[in-house]
């Protein structure tokens, strides 16, 4: 969608169309306080006054929660603070009835999406074999080419399986402020992120909102895992065990809670009496089995173990 792309970096743009002339002004706090937008809106409610009220469509795009400017009051407005991909959606759509995007604008922006789910699937086959480089550099393509919550989850996702904490993090923040409505699974992501992180304090934020609304038993088990790693980074041994427990009467074969286990007991003082126990367990369990990297990781400290 070249057209409204151009006007999100410009916060303001002008858009001919075949039928007459668009003016789209994408409103913010940051936006409606530059000279460039003022002189933008000036500029076209002067072409308004001077070719007449049907030589030029106006209308504000809410993308952050202010005040439409006044001169701006009186026309269409749209509210697109909940998810900017569906908000542009419903603008192009809005366009496109009005006969002011030409019509082979809305089969571009088809055949993106095409490309783009394509890229995804590359992308989810990539993770799957545990090729986590090549799975991000297709979830950045699919992002390019049509920018989605769910796409940034799905990169959030390669990027933490490959210990890029960071970018994970950025990534499952972008997906739920995209799309509202993946708050919660992008959450789930990012607490286990912060966590493996040692980022305790917001992990436990994220992982206790998950907790008090998560309905399957499965996905409440990993989220208490990754919460009974944050209680443990925090110094809460036994708040950490109970989750640990509760996680394991859900999930008993999950290899990431005896992973998570060891590596807790692991950096105790003294070492917790089951570290080895847990290393081995993390090895035998496959539901589901850990990733390659934590696989190598676990193995090493079992033959360590055994060997002291």
């Amino acid at each position: 969608n070249r057209w409204l792309r151009k006007a999100f970096r410009k916060r303001a743009d002008w858009f001919a169309g075949e039928s007459g002339d668009c003016y789209v002004a994408l409103v913010s706090p940051k936006a409606v306080a530059t000279d460039a937008f003022q002189r933008s809106v000036e500029a076209a409610l002067a072409k308004r006054a001077k070719e007449g009220e049907g030589s030029i469509f106006l209308i504000s795009a809410l993308i952050e929660r202010c005040e439409i400017p006044a001169p701006l009051a009186s026309f269409q407005a749209m509210d697109m603070t909940a998810g900017i991909t569906h908000g542009v959606s419903r603008l192009v759509a809005e366009l496109q009835m009005r006969r002011l995007l030409p019509p082979w604008h809305a089969r571009d922006v088809e055949a993106e999406a095409r490309l783009a789910e394509a890229a995804a699937s590359r992308g989810r086959e990539a993770v799957g074999r545990e090729e986590y480089d090549a799975g991000i550099a297709a979830f950045t393509e699919a992002i390019r080419l049509a920018p989605s919550g769910g796409y940034y989850r799905e990169r959030g996702a390669a990027s933490w399986y490959a210990h890029q904490y960071e970018p994970a993090i950025a990534d499952y923040t972008a997906a739920f402020g995209m799309d509202p409505g993946l708050e919660e699974t992008a959450r789930f992501g990012r607490g286990q992120v912060l966590a493996e992180a040692g980022r305790y304090a917001e992990a436990i934020e994220d992982l206790d909102f998950v907790i008090a609304r998560e309905k399957n038993p499965q996905m409440m088990a990993y989220a208490l895992r990754g919460r009974g790693v944050t209680r443990a980074g925090l110094g809460q041994t036994a708040s950490a065990a109970e989750d640990f427990q509760q996680s394991m009467k859900m999930a008993p074969d999950n290899a990431w809670l005896y992973y998570s286990m060891a590596k807790v007991g692991e950096a105790a003082t003294p070492p917790g009496p089951r570290v080895f126990y847990d290393y081995v367990m993390s090895l035998r369990q496959r539901n589901p089995p850990l990733n390659r990297a934590k696989f190598e990781d676990a193995g090493a400290n079992e033959i360590g173990r055994a060997q002291v």
